[in-house]
């Protein structure tokens, strides 16, 4: 806004100059009346400065109705996010699409085909440590998902083999935790439990079912939640 303003008025003052040259050198050429001349200047001024005001003011009409429709956009994010909890809104994510300017349609006109090949292509590969960043934003924002020759499980499981392959145990149970996935992504959590388990931390592998609101229905995860309750002394 504030480049456009000095453009504005550096091209005002251009004119300005222009004006004056010009009418000086038409004044060389031919005499003309010195009150004629004074008022002629007088109106030339009135009308630049009149168009500069107008100029400006469009600007910041525009730059405030960008900033409400921003407003507006961010508003309704934040509504639909709150029904993440809803089982007729598919929608998994973690990030609000606002935090990284983005938007909840970010995938939604995307060629499921061609995703489902370049992520094949990119389990092969080993990524910097920016682009799975850019890769963990990208498919844990809040969004819909593609609604072409994919379908939300095939979506769910990109994101779910991604989070498997970077390994970040973490990020795995906030994300199952944050979308009450124990029962839709039992692989998943088995993952988890196992990749703990590994590390003997049992406390670790059973944390996911006291933060989890859910009781898990696949049979090993029902009988590993019992074995952690008797573990800890706990009754259902």
């Amino acid at each position: 806004m504030k480049i456009s303003k000095l453009l504005n008025k550096k091209n005002s003052i251009f004119l300005i100059l222009f004006f004056l040259f010009s009418f000086n050198s038409y004044a060389q050429d031919e005499p003309v009346d010195i009150w004629n001349i004074d008022k002629s200047k007088t109106d030339e001024q009135v009308i630049t400065e009149e168009k500069a005001e107008t100029t400006e003011s469009n600007e910041e009409i525009v730059e405030q109705q960008t900033i409400d429709t921003e407003d507006l956009k961010i508003e309704s994010e934040i509504l639909l996010d709150q029904k993440l909890e809803s089982k007729d809104v598919k929608i998994l994510g973690l990030y609000y699409p606002s935090e990284n300017g983005l938007s909840m349609q970010m995938w939604r006109n995307s060629n499921g085909n061609e995703l489902k090949s370049i992520f094949a292509s990119l389990d092969k590969i080993d990524l910097s440590k920016d682009a799975n960043k850019i890769i963990e934003i990208s498919l844990l924002t809040n969004a819909n998902y593609p609604s072409k020759d994919i379908s939300f499980e095939e979506f769910s499981n990109i994101k779910s083999n991604w989070l498997i392959k970077n390994s970040n145990l973490d990020l795995i149970e906030e994300y199952l935790i944050s979308n009450e996935l124990l029962n839709e992504s039992p692989e998943l959590v088995n993952y988890l439990i196992n990749e703990h388990l590994s590390k003997s931390n049992l406390e670790k592998a059973c944390q996911i079912f006291e933060k989890s609101k859910t009781s898990p229905e696949d049979e090993y995860l029902f009988k590993f939640k019992l074995y952690c309750l008797i573990n800890s002394d706990q009754k259902e």
